[in-house]
């Protein structure tokens, strides 16, 4: 509850929050595989499928509070799903591109304007 209220106070730590919850939506829609490495490579299992991605209906609602809180706009939003992911995510290699991505994740996403 107090970080909760310490978010409330502070922009640019809700921002912050909002930007790793838009991360977490990306890598929900890219499948993370939950097996060990030595799992994956018996099997071939890549540690991504997005064919079984799944976005947490919790983090999206979460995610929904923050862009309210911060009256993002559709393109202010997609920004900072581009600019984070790509700065921290970039490594991963990931089979879903930022842009499809967006694409997935976009729908669920409620904008008061733009």
């Amino acid at each position: 509850m107090l970080l909760e209220e310490e978010v409330d106070k502070d922009e640019e730590l809700l921002r912050k929050t909002l930007a790793t919850h838009l991360e977490l939506c990306y890598l929900d829609l890219n499948g993370p595989q939950y097996s060990t490495a030595r799992e994956r490579e018996l099997s071939k299992e890549t540690p991504f499928d997005p064919s079984q991605g799944v976005l947490a209906p919790r983090i999206v609602d979460i995610t929904n509070v923050y862009i309210e809180r911060l009256d993002l706009t559709r393109a202010e939003t997609k920004s900072l799903f581009l600019k984070h992911n790509g700065r921290h995510l970039s490594g991963l290699n990931l089979p879903l591109s930022m842009d499809d991505g967006w694409n997935e994740l976009e729908p669920n996403l409620i904008f008061k304007h733009g």
